[in-house]
C-alpha cells in the first residue's frame, strides 16, 4: 500500500471509525464480541405462527440489537448488515426447509418512485439466492404507495396492503423463497403471498427477524 492510500484509510478510519452493526460502539470487527455472543447464542431459527395464514421461517428475536442492525440498514446506508442478515436468512431456510428446491428467491417490492435508493428485501434476497444457489427473480411489483405498516394494528395492516402488490410474470408450479426483513403480523407477506400464488405458484418466506407480539415457537418445527 502506497502512502497516499494509506493516508487516505488512516483519515476515513479517523472520520468513519468502525462500528459494531449491533450495538453502534467501536469495534475493529462488524460485530463486537459481546453481540456476536448474544446474537448467535439467540438465534432459533424456527417456522413462526402469525395472524395470517402463512409458511414463514426466521431466526432473530427482533430485539433490541438486532432493531438496531436492521434500521442502520434500512436508513442508514449500512449495506454491509445485509451480509450478517443474509447468511442467517440461509441458514434459517436449510434448518426448517432442508428438503425444499425453489425456482426462484424474490423478495418484497417497494413502490417505484420511493426516495429510498435502494430496497433492503432485494439486497437480502439476491444474497440469500446467492448463498443457497437457488436463481434470483423479480416477480412482484407494488403498484400503488400506502403507509408505513408501523403503528398500525392488525386489521389497518391488512387494508393498508391490500392490492398493493401484482405478480409480473406467470409462475405456474413454480415454488418460491419469499425474502423480507422482518415480520410482524405477516399482513405484507401474507398478501404477497396471495398474489404469487393466483399466478400458480407454491410460496414459503423467510425473514431476517420476528417480532415476538403474536409469534411463538411452531412445534411442528425444526
Amino acid at each position: 500500500m502506497n502512502f497516499l492510500n494509506l493516508l487516505i484509510k488512516s483519515v476515513k478510519f479517523l472520520i468513519f471509525p468502525p462500528k459494531c452493526v449491533f450495538c453502534d460502539s467501536l469495534n475493529t470487527d462488524v460485530f463486537c464480541y459481546e453481540c456476536k455472543t448474544q446474537i448467535i447464542n439467540s438465534f432459533r431459527p424456527h417456522i413462526i405462527k402469525t395472524q395470517q395464514p402463512l409458511v414463514c421461517a426466521s431466526g432473530l428475536v427482533y430485539s433490541r440489537l438486532v432493531q438496531n442492525s436492521i434500521k442502520n440498514f434500512k436508513f442508514r446506508n449500512q449495506v454491509n448488515i445485509s451480509n450478517i442478515l443474509s447468511n442467517f436468512m440461509a441458514s434459517t431456510v436449510k434448518s426448517c426447509f432442508k428438503y425444499e428446491k425453489f425456482d426462484y428467491v424474490t423478495y418484497v417490492p417497494m413502490y417505484k418512485d420511493n426516495s429510498k435508493s435502494y430496497n433492503q428485501s432485494e439486497i437480502l434476497a439476491k444474497k440469500v439466492s446467492k448463498i443457497l444457489q437457488f436463481p434470483f427473480e423479480i416477480c412482484l411489483k407494488k403498484t400503488k404507495k400506502n403507509k408505513v405498516q408501523r403503528g398500525l394494528n392488525f386489521q389497518e395492516r391488512q387494508l393498508n396492503v391490500k392490492g398493493v402488490y401484482k405478480s409480473v410474470k406467470s409462475l405456474k408450479n413454480k415454488k418460491i423463497l419469499l425474502c423480507d426483513d422482518v415480520v410482524t403480523t405477516g399482513a405484507t407477506l401474507s398478501e404477497c403471498v396471495k398474489e404469487l400464488s393466483k399466478s400458480g405458484a407454491k410460496v414459503i418466506c423467510v425473514t431476517a427477524a420476528y417480532t415476538e407480539k403474536n409469534n411463538s415457537l411452531n412445534g411442528n418445527s425444526s
